[in-house]
């Protein structure tokens, strides 16, 4: 719900208070907020393969070349082709999945 608001701060807090930082790098992914997805991706060492080769493919899409300091500096031999972004992102989700099952299974007695 808070997504649908508009409320993406908020909702990226509930999702890093839950430990799910690869959505809460989506969600900022997905509103286009670059900075902060990279920002999330070096602090938490997760998918900055992917924050880079989304931010690349955008780039090439609206055909402008890259202005953004924070990516400037970053390594090009990571970025992910169409196939293996794809691949990525599916690899990640269930990552994540996997380590919310097991942190349930950790809470029971």
């Amino acid at each position: 719900m808070l997504i649908l608001s508009g409320e993406y701060q908020e909702a990226e807090g509930v999702l890093l208070h839950n430990h799910l930082y690869f959505r809460a790098i989506m969600l900022n992914l997905h509103a286009f907020k670059w900075n902060r997805a990279l920002e999330l991706a070096n602090k938490h060492d997760l998918a900055i393969d992917i924050v880079l080769s989304m931010r690349h493919i955008y780039l090439q899409q609206m055909n402008r070349a890259e202005e953004l300091g924070s990516f400037n500096s970053q390594p090009k031999q990571i970025l992910l082709d169409a196939i293996k972004l794809k691949e990525r992102i599916d690899e990640e989700y269930l990552n994540e999945q996997k380590q919310i099952q097991q942190l349930s299974n950790s809470d029971k007695p």
